[in-house]
């Protein structure tokens, strides 16, 4: 259904399948999970602007919608933020390990 409110599973493989690359989702750079994301942002970028937020989550992520709503709107979207799990391992005083924005427990970016 179209409206407000639908929901529409988007395929970014026609676009961006060459950008992900398998081999590349566990090493120490992990480049994997970058591809991904960069590729996601930017089908929003070009497909979808003008959202106050943009709101990424695993498939099996549950949201509670009211709740995720009211956290947003006490944050100012003008301004560019992130909100979510920073994921890192390897990461120590002698030695740097991977550190990106995880998708699992869902993330809010904001437009600004």
């Amino acid at each position: 259904a179209d409206g407000p409110k639908a929901i529409k599973i988007v395929d970014l493989s026609i676009e961006f399948g060459d950008a992900v690359n398998p081999e590349l989702e566990s090493t120490s750079q992990g480049s994997g999970h970058c591809s991904k994301m960069q590729s996601l942002l930017k089908h929003l970028h070009k497909h979808v602007p003008g959202r106050r937020w943009y709101i990424v989550v695993d498939d099996d992520t549950l949201l509670n919608v009211p709740m995720l709503l009211r956290v947003l709107d006490s944050h100012d979207d003008t301004k560019p933020l992130y909100i979510g799990e920073r994921y890192g391992w390897g990461h120590r005083e002698e030695r740097s390990g991977t550190n990106y924005a995880t998708t699992g427990a869902g993330m809010a970016l904001s437009a600004g």
